[in-house]
């Protein structure tokens, strides 16, 4: 028989043998150091030699005391547990303790180079960070021990090598206490979880901070806290809850109102907002944003106002937010806004905030806003529908197409207005220009009525019919005016008007070519006059009670005086009249007079209601004319020619309206 190629004889197979027992021996001695290895790293005695060698190469880098109580790893499992961290910072201070860290590895995905954490869970976390002045951190030298010097170059195999990914599954973090400074987080719980099917969710549970900002004023003292915070996957949305936010501010001085009874209570510098908010993510990238808030309610405690809901969807790209559908709803105010566009501001870029938007609606309880800046308005029930257009700035704020008016339809104003230098209260000026205003006297008694103030001449008021008023009233620093014309059943009436805020005093001027007095203050006899006045009225109230308690009265305080052009008394008309009317708290005396050609005509009323009519007490006189001098002479008769000029040409212009119409008619 022909032999086999692998043919050994007795010789070679105990030679074979003997081989196969040698490689088994040495695999199973290499099997026992292997199990003895493992064994031997996982005890506890080399993990602890282990810990020390560690410790000391860590405490020799940083160059301060590095403690760790205890480590332990499990090299089949590729868990990690470590507890009792200590480091120092140079200054030999507490700067940083973990109670206990727990992490699990996968080793198949070690392999594909992708570090998968299937556990975090980390326990007691405490720093202690400082910063003085132009100092280096406390904490800067562990920086700098870990930082890679910036000369390295990687060469090109490790320029080729695959980054590490990193993949978490679920993590625990809680009584975390970070302090920097006079600043402070603390956080009681913070865990994720990545679900089996994808739905990825995090939550942040009692986190407080506190914390120290500088404004122009000073500094201000601020705490907040967050009940619970969860960020959930919901397709590809990420939704964020957040529940129970409480914000408090304060900036050290006195609050606003302090003393001022009056003054509403917002305060920019004194803040307690509690807060919740449900809003989604739907894209967000570094160049935009795009989000829904669902809803968010706000109220400040202190001032008392208070967001009931606010939904809007906002798409921001490039530094331009669009914001559509935006609803606000206050405890009965709701406003809607169709669409808005603002401009973020950027430093960087030198741009400024600036907004503008579509027609703004909605209906409007202007008790709503009593508290935080008007309480006068507290009792105001009375509902206004309302649309207008707004556009601004940081610095600017301007209101177009304002349309306001009550359901009865009984109060309708259209106007334009503009807030400009918001940063500086001293040059702030709000300025409205209204082009009509229609209401009625029954109307205007019901807004009065929703004040608590001392109500006077309300009687004369209802006898006005409907009432209409074009002019403009501004808002500036201690002080406001008002102009423009007021009509209505009794005549036209043009006025000018200031208060003065810093010496507490009314002062303006009235004027009409008709206006029926006797009527509306029900003094028979008296009818339509043609008049000027300016007066002067003392607003103080710790001058107007200290009159009024001597003099037991319950009048204004002031001087006035007036021009009459006009006026009719029964069957008598008069011309060319000047009045002064003076008022001490309880009686208002008047002087009228009337100069002739021979002799001046003049009477003295006083009266101590301005209810009563009827009460008012006149005393006529004639007085001899005194002889006139030259000078006076010359002055009445340029006054007279003056007159008569000014009629000849008011007849010249009525003339050449009358011939422009009849030849336009002609034309047509």
């Amino acid at each position: 028989m022909k032999k086999s190629l692998f043919h050994f004889g007795k010789k070679g197979k105990k030679i074979l043998i003997r081989i196969g027992k040698i490689i088994g021996i040495l695999v199973g001695v290499i099997l026992v150091l292997g199990i003895a290895a493992f064994f031997t790293l996982n005890s506890s005695s080399f993990q602890s030699k282990m810990l020390s060698k560690a410790t000391d190469m860590l405490q020799e880098k940083l160059g301060t005391k590095v403690q760790i109580d205890r480590i332990y790893f499990d090299l089949l499992e590729l868990d990690v547990e470590l507890y009792g961290v200590d480091i120092e910072d140079r200054e030999q201070r507490k700067m940083f303790q973990l109670d206990e860290l727990e992490v699990s590895l996968s080793f198949r995905r070690l392999l594909m180079k992708e570090v998968s954490l299937s556990k975090a869970n980390i326990d007691g976390v405490r720093a202690r960070l400082y910063k003085e002045g132009d100092q280096p951190a406390n904490f800067q030298f562990v920086i700098d021990a870990f930082k890679k010097d910036s000369t390295e170059t990687k060469t090109e195999e490790e320029g080729e090598k695959k980054k590490m990914a990193f993949n978490i599954s679920k993590a625990n973090i809680k009584n975390i206490d970070v302090s920097f400074n006079e600043n402070q987080v603390k956080i009681g719980d913070i865990s994720y979880h990545d679900g089996w099917l994808g739905g990825k969710k995090g939550t942040i549970s009692n986190v407080h901070l506190q914390w120290t900002s500088e404004s122009n004023k000073g500094p201000n003292d601020n705490v907040a806290s967050i009940g619970k915070m969860t960020i959930k996957e919901e397709g590809d949305d990420k939704i964020v809850e957040l529940e129970a936010l409480h914000f408090l501010k304060d900036n050290r001085l006195p609050r606003k109102n302090t003393g001022k009874p009056k003054r509403g209570y917002f305060d920019a510098g004194h803040l307690d907002i509690i807060a919740n908010m449900t809003l989604a993510l739907h894209h967000i990238d570094k160049d935009s944003i795009c989000a829904s808030l669902y809803q968010c309610t706000a109220k400040d405690t202190l001032s008392g106002f208070d967001i009931r809901d606010l939904r809007c969807d906002v798409r921001v790209i490039q530094g331009v937010a669009h914001i559509n559908n935006l609803v606000l709803q206050q405890v009965d105010t709701k406003l809607q806004i169709e669409k808005a566009e603002m401009v973020l501001p950027n430093k960087k870029d030198s741009i400024p905030l600036s907004f503008n938007t579509g027609t703004i609606t909605g209906t409007a309880y202007l008790r709503d806003i009593a508290r935080p800046f008007a309480p006068v308005l507290q009792n105001f029930k009375i509902p206004v529908t309302l649309s207008l257009n707004m556009n601004g700035s940081d610095e600017a704020l301007h209101f177009r197409n304002v349309k306001v008016k009550t359901p009865d339809n009984k109060l309708s104003i259209d106007a334009t207005g503009d807030i400009t230098n918001l940063k500086e209260k001293e040059k702030l000026s709000i300025v409205f220009n209204v082009s009509n205003l229609t209401t009625t006297s029954p109307k205007v008694i019901d807004i009065i009525n929703q004040f608590t103030v001392k109500k006077l001449m309300m009687d004369q008021l209802k006898m006005l019919g409907t009432i209409g008023y074009k002019g403009t009233f501004g808002v500036y620093w201690k002080r406001e005016a008002f102009s423009g014309v007021l009509s209505s059943k009794a005549g036209d009436l043009n006025f000018d008007i200031e208060l003065d805020e810093n010496n507490k005093y009314l002062n303006g001027s009235l004027s009409s070519k008709s206006l029926d007095i006797g009527h509306t203050f029900e003094v028979d006899g008296v009818g339509n006059l043609a008049c000027r006045a300016k007066f002067n009225i003392d607003i103080s109230k710790e001058r107007t009670a200290q009159i009024r308690t001597n003099k037991n009265g319950n009048l204004p305080i002031g001087k006035v005086h007036v021009d009459i052009d006009e006026a009719n008394y029964k069957k008598i008309r008069t011309t060319n009249i000047s009045a002064d009317i003076e008022s001490d708290g309880c009686n208002a005396t008047g002087d009228v007079k009337k100069p002739g050609k021979l002799m001046d005509l003049s009477l003295s009323f006083v009266y101590t209601s301005t209810t009563d009519g009827h009460s008012v007490k006149i005393k006529p006189s004639l007085s001899p004319l005194k002889k006139k001098t030259e000078e006076e002479k010359a002055a009445r008769r340029e006054a007279r020619e003056q007159k008569k000029q000014e009629r000849a040409l008011k007849k010249e212009q009525r003339k050449q309206e009358k011939a422009e119409k009849k030849k336009n008619k002609s034309q047509e």
